[in-house]
């Protein structure tokens, strides 16, 4: 069965996405990372969907945890909302 180039895109996001859960993970140790390197360098789809995961990836990493707590609690009239919003900021 052939696959087509848009499958093979699908499949390498996904894996993609695993690796970046695994890698991430505490446990993992050098086999991992080198599991890693062989499915990142195994085709150009793979390589692909890792760097769109990276860019994914940078664009968490510029958020910081207070804006993005007190984008959540702006607006709000509760009084839980409000005295969480002052213990935030």
């Amino acid at each position: 069965m052939i696959r087509t180039a848009k499958a093979r895109e699908r499949d390498a996001a996904q894996q993609a996405a695993q690796w970046f859960a695994r890698l991430l993970s505490p446990q993992q140790d050098e086999g991992v990372r080198v599991a890693w390197q062989q499915w990142f360098e195994a085709c150009p789809e793979n390589r692909q969907a890792w760097t769109k995961v990276e860019a994914v990836q940078r664009c968490f990493s510029d958020v910081s945890c207070k804006q993005v707590a007190m984008a959540t609690l702006q607006g709000t009239d509760s009084g839980r909302r409000r005295i969480l919003r002052l213990a935030v900021a």
